[in-house]
């Protein structure tokens, strides 16, 4: 071995990692070279398993080397008598890198499952699909909708075809090989006739497995005749748990595709270390992204003769018998953490671990290895207490030299763009993207820069996700600075006499209810007056369980408690009596699904007049929206009422496929009844008529005639 004297020629490979510098608190440790140009040497012996590369040698960026060789390279000893079992110095690192481009297909790609066809717009997590061998698997994860991507169709010989996105990946034969490639790369391809997709048994299993199948003809490779650019459509990727993660799309039954790094040190980890009965494991939260990392281990594994006849594969481990090392993917659903006795475990996407239970159990179970290692890979996480944020916190202590915490084996891999950087420029981009225009492609994050711009259920998610920026919520819906900006005193005289519209929350008898009234002002905007209701003993109870203080705001006049656990619904009508005598109410929009007895009673006692207003993507949208663009003129009055505030910083936003929105909340206690009401409120005052619920929202999208 070969301690570096003098590490001048490493200076610069060394220092790679943003805002870190190994050499500060570096006394009782070397840089051994010869370690490092090993771990990297291993590194670039594996292979490519997808894309136009699949089979070629891995060759790493120079940020990828970096991180290697301080991982591996520094170790624990004198470096004028180093000895060939120093310990390494780093025991546990962070790598924190944005997310990679998205994979989709069109949202009307036909998808087979147990109980027919489906199309991919209308996957959720949780739906059963097939594996390309016929075999049910279950989706797993389910991204987005995706706009404004570029996409081709792809056709095969049996007349069959699919619409992608120009990333999606395909598994294809040539001659005699098998290797994925992606939509763009078949386009550019001067033999794309010649490519294959191998359907293996597929079809015949799945004839078994659903009774529907008996017109499909069974067949065992489908030649691609042509792929042909598209106008770009709404596209959808979902992710399942098949140990390959390809499931069958189109009428066609073709079976599609669904991290590097990691798998380099847990195969460096599992061959090269020397750890007599090493145990790695691949972990996360799902069972299914734990696979994944490991998958690509084993794909590596199997796609290098000489590490293929070191060890044995099985279904859900590999294993080394002359040392009884093993390699195992392991999750926070298995319960299985404790009684290992870890070499190194790969902790991916750790902003997903919902506690720290999962990390506990892997640290505190390396106390008997000599030099154990725990790697940690994620993009960031929204702004809340967890495991991810505080080892991130942690990580940046460490980074600066003014910190009061000294720990020199802790190893942080940081790219990220700060909250004050200008999110839309492509400077920033390169900054939290190590690699830039290689895995991550600057087309592709200006479409999503472009998204965000215009979408703000997308500009926290874009900043998170591909800037690794921590942001306030995952996909917050309001911007709380322009929220805030319209707080101005509402002066309840001014109000006597005008018109306004009303809207209607009903919780189920419980927790929180609300009535919103929204009066059109000259600004060409609306003032807002919110009114709360609670049952005195569920506000007890959720100041416990959530410690969000009712009784405090109580106290204070922004919420009515009525007595018992149940809303005194009498209070609610009541107060809408007085706003018909004291205003002129128009009318109260409501949800039909908890209030069409109180709606009853409401008309029959002549109060005023209810409209439903059903809260769905055709209502919800436009009002939406709209309440959006007039706080960012400050153009509404909301008065800065606590409650009011809480439920809009608590606002979330799902979106359908033709880009319309609605509310929804992210947690049971974030309440957002509030919110709701007054865009219900916006809503009657803007339309003035009532809302049809789209037959195809209505439930079972039947029209009766």
């Amino acid at each position: 071995m070969k301690a570096a004297q003098n590490t001048s020629m490493w200076d610069d490979l060394l220092r790679i990692l943003p805002g870190y510098d190994p050499f500060i608190d570096s006394e009782g440790y070397y840089f051994d070279e010869e370690a490092a140009l090993r771990v990297i040497g291993f590194a670039e012996t594996l292979t490519h398993i997808k894309g136009e590369l699949a089979g070629e040698f891995l060759v790493l960026e120079e940020w990828q080397k970096g991180y290697l060789a301080n991982l591996f390279g520094w170790k624990k000893g004198d470096p004028d008598n180093p000895k060939e079992d120093d310990p390494r110095r780093y025991t546990e690192s962070l790598l924190f890198i944005p997310r990679k481009n998205g994979k989709a297909l069109a949202l009307n790609t036909p998808i087979p499952t147990p109980d027919g066809w489906t199309d991919m717009g209308d996957l959720s997590k949780g739906d059963v699909v097939f594996d390309e061998n016929g075999e049910q698997c279950s989706v797993v994860d389910v991204t987005e909708v995706m706009h404004d991507r570029p996409c081709y169709r792809v056709s095969f010989a049996d007349g069959t075809s699919i619409v992608a996105d120009e990333n999606h990946e395909w598994q294809v034969a040539f001659f005699e090989s098998i290797g994925i490639k992606t939509t763009k790369e078949l386009f550019n391809c001067d033999s794309c006739c010649s490519y294959f997709i191998p359907n293996n048994m597929a079809l015949k299993k799945f004839k078994a497995n659903s009774g529907m199948m008996g017109r499909i003809e069974i067949v065992d490779m489908n030649e691609i005749v042509s792929v042909e650019p598209v106008e770009s459509v709404p596209v959808k990727c979902i992710q399942v748990d098949s140990p390959s993660h390809l499931y069958l799309a189109g009428r066609g039954m073709t079976p599609t595709h669904n991290s590097f790094l990691a798998s380099c040190i847990c195969l460096y980890m599992f061959f090269c270390d020397g750890e007599l009965g090493a145990e790695i494991v691949c972990a996360a939260f799902e069972q299914n992204q734990a696979r994944l990392v490991w998958d690509v281990c084993r794909h590596q594994i199997n796609a290098n003769p000489d590490l293929k006849g070191a060890c044995k594969t099985f279904q859900h481990s590999i294993v080394i018998d002359g040392i009884a090392s093993t390699l195992k993917p392991i999750s926070a659903e298995s319960r299985s953490a404790h009684g290992f006795n870890l070499h190194c475990a790969v902790m991916d996407e750790l902003h997903v671990q919902r506690d720290d239970e999962l990390v506990v159990a892997l640290q505190t179970s390396m106390g008997s290895r000599k030099q154990p290692l725990m790697i940690h890979i994620t993009t960031s996480d929204y702004e809340r207490e967890s495991v991810c944020n505080k080892i991130y916190d942690y990580a940046k202590q460490v980074m600066d030299p003014n910190s009061k915490v000294v720990d020199p084996t802790f190893l942080p891999g940081i790219y990220e763009a700060l909250i004050t950087d200008d999110w839309t420029i492509e400077e920033t981009w390169k900054k939290a993207n190590p690699n830039y225009g290689v895995s991550v492609r600057p087309e592709y994050l200006q479409k999503m820069c472009e998204k965000a711009k215009n979408d703000p259920t997308f500009e926290n998610e874009f900043k998170r996700l591909h800037l690794n920026i921590r942001t306030e919520q995952s996909v917050r819906y309001l911007q709380m600075a322009d929220w805030d900006k319209c707080g101005g005193v509402v002066e309840k005289e001014s109000l006597l006499g005008r018109a306004c519209s009303g809207g209607l929350d009903l919780s189920i008898n419980e927790d929180l209810s609300a009535f919103v009234l929204v009066f059109p002002n000259d600004d060409g905007g609306y003032d807002i007056l919110p009114k709360f209701y609670s049952p005195r003993e569920r506000a007890l109870a959720r100041k416990k369980k959530y410690g969000v203080d009712y009784l405090a705001w109580a106290k204070q006049g922004f919420i009515t408690l009525t007595e018992g656990d149940v809303i005194d619904y009498d209070f609610i009508m009541e107060d809408i009596r007085k706003a018909s005598e004291l205003y002129n109410l128009v009318d109260v929009g409501y949800d039909k699904w908890n209030a069409e007895h109180f709606r009853q009673t409401v008309e029959a006692e002549g109060i005023c007049r209810m409209v439903e207003f059903p809260q769905n993507f055709s209502s919800m949208n436009e009002p939406m929206k709209t309440m959006v663009s007039l706080l960012r003129e400050t153009k509404i009055n909301h008065g800065g009422h606590p409650v009011l505030r809480w439920n809009a910083s608590n606002l979330m936003a799902k979106t359908d496929p033709n880009g319309r929105v609605r509310p929804i909340k992210q947690k049971v206690e974030q309440k957002i009844d509030g919110i709701v009401a007054m865009i219900i409120g916006i809503g009657r005052a803007m339309f003035g008529e009532v809302v049809q619920a789209s037959v195809y929202e209505s439930g079972n999208g039947i029209l009766e005639i």
